[in-house]
């Protein structure tokens, strides 16, 4: 199945913010990892990011049973060269099935990454 970069579907809540209702909350040293959420259950997702570049997150996610609720950058203070900043990712399980977010930082979009690239691997099942 064709990876797709899904768009958020809540805004409501601004995503250096806690939100209720998160089962899982990943950083990025727990890449790798499988979930099985219930529907309507959501995993979260912060990963580091440096304000000081111009590099992002980028999150493809395989397959249709989990949909991005949002997304976003912020910073956790400091100067221009502070290395404080945070992506943050929440996906709301939608229906059965499995999905694959197969994320990866500071590669143009269209570019294929190096080995020293930092990745964040994590799969969804839901039953």
């Amino acid at each position: 199945m064709d990876s797709h970069v899904p768009e958020p579907v809540d805004t409501s809540v601004a995503v250096r913010d806690p939100m209720p209702g998160i089962r899982y909350s990943f950083k990025e040293s727990e890449t790798g990892r499988t979930v099985v959420l219930e529907k309507g259950e959501i995993v979260e997702m912060t990963l580091r990011w440096a304000p000081s570049v111009a590099w992002e997150w980028d999150m493809p996610v395989s397959g249709c049973s989990i949909e991005l609720l949002n997304d976003g950058y912020y910073s956790g203070g400091g100067d221009y060269w502070n290395q404080s900043g945070h992506y943050r990712a929440r996906y709301r399980a939608t229906g059965p099935g499995t999905s694959f977010i197969d994320g990866v930082f500071g590669v143009v979009p269209g570019c294929s990454p190096h080995e020293w690239n930092p990745r964040f691997n994590l799969t969804v099942i839901v039953k």
